[in-house]
């Protein structure tokens, strides 16, 4: 008897969560997803941030069905996003410079889906691509500023990466620039 109850448990259980996935193919349902890089959904960044942007616009009425895969490994992007491709899905999310090409030949396989990168620049131009980037040296530039209002000794430091991740290096030449002009001096490092 305990045996039958368990199988009719499953059962039901399969069928709430069939019923509950939404056709992502048919014109009336608008799918989204997002793809995380490798450092997961609760990265406290990109991640974390574009997976709360796709949960407002369900609630909000805007997308019928939001999913996210987390990628473990590099070598899992393609595939993750092939997944949400090939179930249908009408926007595909993929975040950070590392999973730019993935995402560009992703729009290439999948002209059906629009692919949207979240800080990643893509040189080509693709129908179904968006780009969307940020102006790190700005940011950088008023941190820069802010910094050194409040230094109180005209003593301001930063830890920058400025070889291998491109916008670190815009963000910290943008950090340095704000420093400069407010404490009135090109002797900035």
């Amino acid at each position: 008897m305990k045996f039958k109850v368990f199988l009719l448990a499953i059962a039901l259980t399969a069928l709430t969560a069939c019923m509950q996935s939404q056709d992502c193919f048919s014109e009336e349902v608008f799918c989204a997803a997002l793809v995380t890089d490798t450092r997961g959904i609760n990265d406290h960044g990109m991640n974390q941030e574009t997976w709360a942007g796709l949960e407002e616009s369900k609630s909000g009425g805007l997308a019928d069905q939001v999913e996210y895969i987390e990628s473990v490994d590099a070598r899992d992007y393609e595939k993750n996003i092939a997944y949400f491709a090939e179930r249908g899905f009408d926007v595909i999310f993929t975040t950070g410079p590392g999973m730019d090409d993935e995402t560009l030949r992703s729009a290439d396989l999948y002209p059906d889906s629009v692919f949207v990168g979240i800080s990643q620049p893509q040189e080509e131009v693709h129908p179904n691509l968006v780009s969307v980037t940020f102006a790190e040296d700005q940011m950088g530039f008023l941190a820069g500023v802010m910094a050194a209002r409040l230094s109180e000794m005209r003593v301001v430091g930063a830890a920058c990466e400025t070889s291998e991740i491109d916008p670190m290096w815009r963000y910290c030449e943008g950090f340095r620039a704000g420093c400069c002009l407010w404490m009135r001096t090109s002797r900035c490092w």
